[in-house]
């Protein structure tokens, strides 16, 4: 069992983003105003659904195309990371339309994400 701890964070939003079109390959988001927000995730995101369909990412879980419950709704992303990530690898920071990410957030360096194995 997950064990969760309290934690304090501030931060401000800088931009809600989607990415509407399912049909290409880029991963570019564009800024909205607002958007409606379900169990399924952003409308109008292409990530969105509470099915989708297996790729390579999930060979080694499920046969391609078999239908299983999406995780992936809502993906976040600090802008002071992307600053952090692009100055370490010597790189233009081109922000969050860039990564695809939905919410681009202000957050100082607090060290309380999750520590991913």
């Amino acid at each position: 069992m997950t064990i969760l701890h309290a934690t304090k964070v501030t931060g401000a939003v800088e931009a809600i983003l989607i990415n509407p079109n399912a049909d290409d390959d880029s991963i570019e988001t564009a800024r909205v105003d607002k958007v409606g927000v379900t169990f399924a995730g952003f409308e109008g995101e292409r990530h969105s659904g509470l099915v989708s369909k297996s790729d390579v990412r999930y060979r080694k879980q499920y046969a391609i195309d078999t239908p299983f419950r999406n995780t992936r709704q809502v993906s976040m992303v600090s802008l002071e990371d992307l600053a952090q990530i692009a100055g370490n690898l010597g790189v233009e920071r081109e922000g969050a339309i860039a990564v695809g990410d939905e919410i681009a957030l202000h957050i100082p360096p607090q060290r309380i994400y999750t520590v991913v194995p």
